[in-house]
């Protein structure tokens, strides 16, 4: 991806996040009947807010594919385990593999933030009796990270034109099913999933600027 391109994705997205949570924190601030707590842009929310067939199978859904997220970074974990039992080095494991771990760290600490120090939504419903925050999905977040970056992890260069769009096309599947299984699971409101698909496209952009500069300096 060309470098000009890359910081317009990236400022754009980090632009569209910061004013999404602005526009959560002023307008159209409404209490949620259900938790007592206030929502912003409440009438958006609520119009998302459906509850379409078994409640458990879209959390179910949604979880199945942060389950593989998860999985796909163990396994990238174990190839930068191998590469430095054999090569003896930290310059020698792939950088790519370096850096998604940083990255990984990073969203752990936006986790804990937002979980625990930053709490902009409640999610919609009480779940198991307790309360939590809900902004920016970590589903969501997660999901949309993981899966497209994991796609620089095949040998772009020598693929098809037809294989990256499936690869793609497979990526945006997955962040579309996590979306709407988290929305129809009562999980988040529509705004903690735009925003952790905001969120999860500034780290991808962000990982792919770095990865640039990694590598012209090889």
């Amino acid at each position: 991806m060309k470098k000009n391109l890359l910081n317009i994705l990236f400022y754009s997205c980090l632009g569209l996040f910061l004013l999404l949570l602005i526009l959560i924190l002023t307008v159209d601030v409404s209490i949620n009947p259900i938790t007592n707590y206030g929502v912003g842009l409440y009438s958006l929310n609520e119009l998302f807010l459906v509850n379409i067939g078994d409640v458990k199978m879209w959390d179910m859904i949604s979880d199945v594919f942060l389950v593989s997220s998860i999985l796909s970074v163990f396994c990238i974990a174990c190839l930068g385990l191998y590469q430095l039992i054999k090569y003896k080095s930290f310059k020698k494991v792939d950088s790519k593999i370096l850096l998604l771990g940083g990255f990984i760290v990073i969203m752990i600490v936006i986790w804990l933030v937002f979980d625990n120090l930053l709490i902009i939504n409640y999610r919609p419903i009480y779940i198991d009796g307790q309360l939590e925050g809900s902004f920016p999905s970590t589903h969501i977040l997660v999901v949309t990270f993981v899966y497209l970056v994991s796609c620089q992890f095949f040998d772009m260069e020598n693929k098809t034109k037809l294989f990256k769009i499936v690869l793609y096309g497979f990526s945006l599947v997955a962040i579309l099913l996590t979306s709407v299984g988290r929305m129809f699971s009562l999980m988040h409101w529509f705004t903690d999933v735009l925003g952790g698909i905001l969120l999860g496209l500034v780290l991808y952009f962000a990982y792919l600027k770095i990865l640039q500069k990694l590598q012209v300096n090889k």
